[in-house]
């Protein structure tokens, strides 16, 4: 391992705070890359190569004993049993060898901090080129997962969540917000996260549909603390390149229906006639809900798709939806026959129950649309 400048600049100033001593870090190729003695970086330092060379320590007893060093001691710098450097101090080798057991121990937890952090953005920045790779390309065959240990056989599902962050100064940075989407993911290769300004995908281990609805609430209740609004769509079980891109396909679809229904966590695999929504034309959804709903306002359209909804929570029970909607049995039971009576359809028949439950289903998308595009109802046009 290489240590960057900056890192070892850091390294040696730290450091410096603490023994107040004056700190070089010196390369494997004996070339001085930090120090608290600015003058004396990127020079060599010919005691550092002993130092390497032997990997033991190296007293410098007068200033210019070797070739650009002054007195001081040098030790070896490991890392996974290699030597990536050397620590060197500068003074009385009398007076400072009480320093050396404790700076080259504390160097080397500052380089291994380094080192483990490094590795961490290089995971992250695999999992970026993997994802985009995978979920972007049109290339049939992916090689580059078995590089990394990714195993794309292994079934996964995708999701996708968008965030909305109300308060632009939430103490959440990217960075961290970085760091709390990996850390819902296990320690291993075959699971992925990639963040993307306010889009997140990541790719987990097929799981039991339950516990990931409550692993995503508590996602979505630990967010919400810092102001941040999320709502997920989740695709379906995949085995390959290509059905990890129709699982990534459906997460967004599911996602993007978030937008017509009053959910925050939509499973494609639970979007029935959702997903027929989406494919009828604009003009044919307000023609539809025209006939359907005929000159009824929309606030009223929303009070009957609130009482619909119930109906099929509920599936059917008066009982239930009277506690659902917090009004008695028989309010229930008389806005049901209202419902009927003002759109001619009864949920209570099967054909009638599908033409409603497609109507509130586009009631819903169309309402977005029209809102978006700033256009009127048809009925109101």
């Amino acid at each position: 391992m290489n240590i960057k400048r900056e890192t070892a600049q850091n390294i040696v100033e730290k450091l410096k705070d603490v023994l107040n001593q004056e700190l070089n870090f010196i390369d494997t190729d004996g070339i001085i890359i930090a120090s608290t003695d600015k003058k004396r970086i990127g020079k060599i330092h010919e005691a550092a190569l002993q130092v390497i060379k032997t990997e033991t320590e190296v007293t410098v007893e007068t200033n210019g004993q070797f070739s650009g060093t002054k007195k001081g001691i040098n030790a070896p710098i490991l890392l996974e049993g290699e030597v990536i450097g050397v620590i060197g101090i500068t003074g009385s080798a009398k007076e400072v060898r009480k320093y050396m057991k404790i700076l080259k121990n504390m160097t080397e937890i500052l380089v291994r901090e380094a080192y483990i952090q490094e590795l961490s953005y290089q995971k992250k920045d695999n999992q970026r080129v993997l994802m985009d790779s995978i979920l972007l390309s049109n290339e049939q065959e992916i090689t580059f997962p078995n590089l990394i240990g990714f195993d794309i056989q292994y079934e996964r599902q995708i999701i996708v969540g968008q965030m909305e962050i109300q308060n632009k100064t939430a103490p959440f940075s990217e960075q961290q917000l970085i760091n709390f989407f990996h850390s819902l993911i296990r320690d291993d290769l075959q699971e992925m996260c990639v963040l993307n300004n306010t889009t997140f995908i990541l790719a987990i281990r097929k799981t039991e549909k339950l516990f990931l609805l409550q692993e995503l609430t508590r996602i979505q209740l630990q967010l919400k603390k810092k102001n941040i609004l999320i709502k997920f769509g989740v695709g379906t079980v995949c085995n390959s390149a290509n059905s990890m891109r129709l699982s990534y396909d459906h997460a967004k679809e599911a996602l993007d229906w978030t937008k017509y229904v009053h959910q925050e966590i939509i499973f494609y695999s639970d979007m029935d006639i959702g997903l027929l929504v989406p494919t009828i034309p604009v003009e044919k959804q307000g023609e539809f809900l025209n006939r359907t709903f005929q000159n009824m306002p929309p606030k009223k359209i929303n009070k009957y798709g609130s009482l619909f909804q119930s109906y099929c929570k509920n599936n059917g029970s008066l009982a239930k939806m009277s506690q659902d909607l917090f009004i008695h049995k028989n309010t229930v039971q008389y806005q049901l026959i209202k419902l009927k009576e003002e759109t001619g359809y009864d949920p209570r028949i099967l054909n009638d129950f599908f033409i409603l439950k497609l109507a509130f289903l586009i009631e819903e998308s169309y309402s977005v649309f029209t809102k978006k595009e700033g256009k009127m109802r048809p009925e109101n046009q």
